[in-house]
């Protein structure tokens, strides 16, 4: 009866127990089997991370998580693109032309003759500085999609790290990252070919 009872409190606090936090707990038993930068270990992984990387971050959830590759493609691509699309909207387009230049000149001196008291009208970024917020905006975006991809395979096979870091790597190396990714998915899939067929050895000598 002791042991019974001793059970059923231990299956009502597993039952309690958040698979959230769970997962935290088993994500800080073992470090990433290679480095960052070691690309070199597989090219083909490192060529298609720099080239197309949405691909190769779709490839990685498919592989770890048996998900659908399109779903995790599209959801890093969709707000590169929207990034995109504003900088189209909101950018000044580059005008070489000195007539069109003079123009606009006129027309803004009409405007001011016209309403002296009234604000001049906010000027678009130019090309330069638009390119440099797309830039670190986008950097921003991979580092938070990114990160959101590394921490489940984090959590998918129990290693260290936090979310802070998972942002920083793909944020400053983005395509290393997913490499790297690469690498321990594949590492982790053989090890666990290993582990079963020692299982199996293992029972067929208890047989």
């Amino acid at each position: 009866k002791g042991l019974s009872l001793k059970n059923a409190m231990a299956d009502d606090e597993i039952a309690d127990t958040d698979m959230a936090d769970v997962d935290e707990l088993r994500a800080t038993t073992r470090m990433w089997t290679s480095p960052t930068f070691a690309c070199h270990r597989n090219p083909m992984t490192c060529t298609i991370a720099c080239c197309c990387p949405c691909v190769q971050f779709g490839m990685n959830q498919r592989m770890a998580m048996q998900e659908s590759c399109v779903k995790w493609t599209l959801l890093w691509l969709a707000p590169i693109m929207l990034l995109f699309l504003i900088f189209r909207a909101f950018a000044a387009e580059p005008n070489p032309s000195e007539i069109i230049v003079e123009i606009e000149t006129v027309a803004m001196a009409a405007v001011k003759k016209a309403a002296p008291s009234a604000p001049p009208p906010m000027p678009l970024p130019s090309h330069s500085s638009a390119a440099i917020i797309l830039m670190l905006s986008a950097m921003v975006i991979t580092g938070i999609v990114g990160g959101i991809g590394r921490r489940r395979l984090r959590l998918r096979y129990g290693i260290a790290g936090s979310s802070l870091s998972d942002f920083v790597c793909h944020c400053c190396c983005h395509c290393c990252s997913l490499a790297k990714e690469a690498r321990e998915i594949r590492t982790q899939a053989v090890q666990e070919v290993l582990n079963v067929a020692d299982l199996t050895s293992e029972e067929l000598e208890m047989a």
